[in-house]
């Protein structure tokens, strides 16, 4: 959408309950209607990130990874809490991570790192992790976060089942 075109759908989708739709493919080969489009990426109902920072207790210098960082929202509300040097986001599609930089040092987030790469390894580099907070949802934790995350730490995620496609776990750090 853009804002001058379409302003009143713009400022539904920028300040709205909603989620926003970030990238689609089209034309998928098992689709009869050729018009069908599949959303293959979006930014979470802002409600939803409200609830999962809450979840993951965020304070000041945590070190954090956020999986599946595609629109940089998510990332520039953790950075904001944490500290720009201490947030990391990982996506796996080049161009959503390119337009999450962008947008990151839009906001004022230039030295937030944002990653290309299969979420389910983790980043190493950034590692040990206070949080490691995934908005792709997992069939179960992949071992790299268990091996990433400081003792102590959090792991936070949609969890997805064949039966049950919406859920959330939370592995490690004792409720308070």
């Amino acid at each position: 959408m853009d804002r001058r075109r379409e302003p009143d759908l713009w400022w539904n989708g920028a300040y709205g309950n909603v989620a926003v739709v970030a990238q689609v493919e089209d034309r998928q080969p098992d689709r009869l209607d050729p018009h069908w489009i599949t959303p293959t990426s979006s930014a979470s109902l802002p409600s939803a990130v409200a609830q999962m920072a809450a979840t993951a207790e965020l304070v000041p210098e945590l070190q954090v990874l956020e999986i599946g960082d595609a629109t940089g929202y998510n990332l520039a509300l953790i950075s904001e809490i944490v500290g720009q040097d201490h947030a990391f986001g990982m996506e796996i599609d080049p161009a959503l991570a390119a337009d999450a930089r962008a947008a990151l040092e839009a906001a004022g987030y230039p030295k937030t790192t944002v990653v290309t790469g299969d979420g389910q390894q983790g980043y190493a580099p950034g590692a040990q992790y206070d949080r490691i907070v995934s908005t792709a949802a997992v069939m179960s934790v992949p071992p790299p976060w268990v091996e990433q995350t400081r003792p102590g730490g959090m792991i936070l995620t949609p969890f997805a089942t064949a039966l049950c496609g919406q859920g959330r776990t939370r592995v490690g750090a004792a409720p308070r």
